[in-house]
């Protein structure tokens, strides 16, 4: 049973993570905090649901931002027939939004899917109808969310956990035809012999794919591998070991165990091995499976193995599964809760010791929202971000002192592109440095509108080891400020295009005849090119700074433009015709 505890809340850097930096000189050490609670959902009866599911759950008290019923607790235990939730009486509603719930839900536990209000309103009138517990059913396919606190949150006594889409439906096929009766419990201690893991607490790649013309050799491209072993039962283990598999194209790659460790009954270890690395890394999908092993029977065999995956591929960057290698796949759309919500700018961070092999071209992203989004507006930005993570003071607004802007431009959407993954090109490409920070971020316009998301893989630990923010997002709220990003699985599911950079001259031939004159020049130019009509002009500085974006007018082929609010220095002048062809001119500012 994979079991997730999602904080699904921006919090500042500096609360969520709870690791120390990881010593990986060892092979296997003790940490310094106890063993996690060991939270179950499972299907008691009838027997075609009898087994273990993944979930979600409300923030605990840890998180700073709690709210539900805690479920964390020593000893926890819910267990009921499931109800399904009719705000007007009618079979096919189950949103429970209203408060008008007809069902007298006493000693029951409430069955309830996502969507057109927050959670919190969900749970809250099913508790007021007599609830124990609510259920959730995500309303999209893949894996439950994360649930932030909304407007009733704190008035959500009960315990309040989110299922699969698929989940839900086999529960719900199996309520439409007699009673359901479900469990949730915390088992950490019930068993003599239990050890497990959590996909929580495993290291992986730095990003789900890379770009292969980066990833060349052994020296290019190394994946760390760790993860931590929780010994929830009563009893001492002395022998307890991991084995690490890596399969590639339906074979072993990589495999390799760790020597024999004992923990006693709440133990916490870290298990680590050297970094896998191989001399050449084809395109595809490679597997990391981690399975625990101990003399003594385990008797909780769920969590035992917990998987990751990463991706070689020729051009997307992307912290998320892809389809095909290419489109990045989004589970669930959010923002933030924030009070006062003005905007949200989600990014996520690239660097890389060979990026200047390869450029971006553009990035691929979703939204969705309760309106159209026909003609919604999101800014696109590229910026360098030069500052060195600051690891000593915990301050973590230390760390976007030094943001410089690339890119910065406009997207509309056209068409009510619904969860769909668009594709927005950079008017000027982005030609990488060698281990230089980078940040990829849409805004959306509306703060209605949520971005996608997905949770496959969670990025909390590899911050620790990396010391590096990995998705940021800017929230301009009641106070404008950086935040790390949701925090417990979910990263934004962006896609930056990339292309070998080495190639970029053969567009040439995509170019019209033109100049510029005069050249130096104080405070005019003048352009001139074999075209008539509308051109897009984004002026960069030799940093590759974007400094001037405006729309030209060629009239018999020429139009002037203002440089005086340039300051003196050399500027790279781009003119892209509406036909796709371009001009570009090296302009000296006196």
């Amino acid at each position: 049973m994979r079991k997730l505890t999602i904080n699904n809340l921006i919090l500042p850097l500096n609360i969520f993570i709870i690791m120390k930096k990881l010593v990986l000189t060892l092979s296997l050490f003790a940490c310094t905090f106890g063993a996690q609670s060991q939270i179950v959902f499972k299907g008691i009866s009838p027997a075609s649901i009898v087994g273990s599911y993944p979930f979600t759950y409300t923030n605990p008290v840890s998180s700073g931002t709690a709210w539900g019923g805690a479920v964390d607790g020593a000893g926890f235990f819910v267990e009921d027939t499931l109800q399904k939730v009719t705000d007007d009486g009618t079979a096919a509603d189950s949103l429970g939004c209203g408060t008008t719930i007809v069902d007298d839900m006493t000693g029951r536990i409430a069955f309830i899917y996502r969507g057109s209000c927050n959670f919190s309103s969900k749970a809250y009138h099913a508790q007021l109808k007599g609830a124990i517990a609510c259920i959730i059913v995500n309303n999209v396919a893949g894996d439950a969310v994360g649930m932030a606190g909304g407007t009733d949150g704190a008035s959500v006594t009960i315990p309040v956990i989110m299922v699969s889409q698929a989940t839900g439906a086999l529960l719900k096929a199996q309520m439409d035809l007699g009673s359901v009766v479900v469990r949730l419990e915390n088992i950490t201690g019930l068993y003599a012999d239990n050890i497990g893991m959590m996909t929580d607490y495993m290291l992986g790649a730095r990003s789900y794919s890379t770009p292969a013309l980066t990833a060349q050799s052994a020296t290019e491209f190394s994946v760390p591998l760790g993860v931590y072993v929780f010994n929830r039962g009563n009893a001492a283990q002395p022998d307890v070991t991991v084995d690490v598999n890596i399969d590639f194209g339906g074979a072993s790659v990589h495999a390799a165990t760790s020597t024999p460790a004992a923990m006693n009954a709440g133990d916490t270890i870290y298990v680590t091995f050297p970094d896998f690395t191989q001399a050449t890394y084809p395109l595809g999908v490679y597997t990391v499976t981690y399975t625990t092993s101990m003399a003594n029977t385990d008797l909780y065999t769920s969590d035992d193995v917990v998987t990751s995956s990463f991706e070689i591929v020729n051009s997307t960057y992307s912290l998320v599964p892809l389809t095909a290698g290419v489109t990045p796949i989004a589970n669930s759309h959010n923002t933030s809760g924030s009070a006062g919500l003005l905007s949200v700018r989600t990014c996520i961070k690239y660097e890389n010791a060979n990026a200047s092999r390869i450029g971006a071209e553009g990035i691929y992203f979703s939204a969705s929202d309760t309106a159209s989004l026909d003609q919604s507006e999101y800014k696109i930005e590229v910026s360098k971000w030069d500052d060195v993570y600051d690891t000593v003071s915990g301050n973590f607004q230390n760390n976007f002192d030094s943001i410089s802007l690339i890119v910065d431009e406009f997207y509309n959407m056209v068409g009510d592109q619904e969860s769909i993954m668009v594709y927005v090109p950079y008017s000027v490409p982005v030609h990488f440095l060698d281990n230089q920070k980078y940040l990829f971020c849409v805004t959306p316009s509306s703060p209605s509108v949520k971005l996608g998301y997905n949770n496959a893989f969670n990025y909390d630990l590899n911050y620790s080891y990396f010391n590096e923010s990995i998705h940021p997002m800017f929230v301009d709220a009641t106070t404008a400020q950086w935040y790390s990003g949701f925090t417990g699985g979910d990263s934004p599911a962006f896609g930056i295009k990339t292309s070998d950079a080495s190639t970029w001259g053969i567009f040439e031939n995509n170019s019209i005849e033109g100049s510029v004159y005069p050249n130096p020049a104080n405070d005019e130019i003048s352009i001139s090119m074999k075209a008539e009509g509308a051109a897009k002009l984004i002026v960069t500085d030799i940093s590759g700074k974007v400094v001037l974006n405006n729309t030209i007018n060629l009239i018999n082929g020429k139009s002037k433009v203002n440089i005086n609010s340039l300051t003196t220095g050399m500027y790279i002048f781009n003119v892209v015709l509406e036909n796709g062809t371009s001009s570009t001119f090296n302009v000296v500012k006196k």
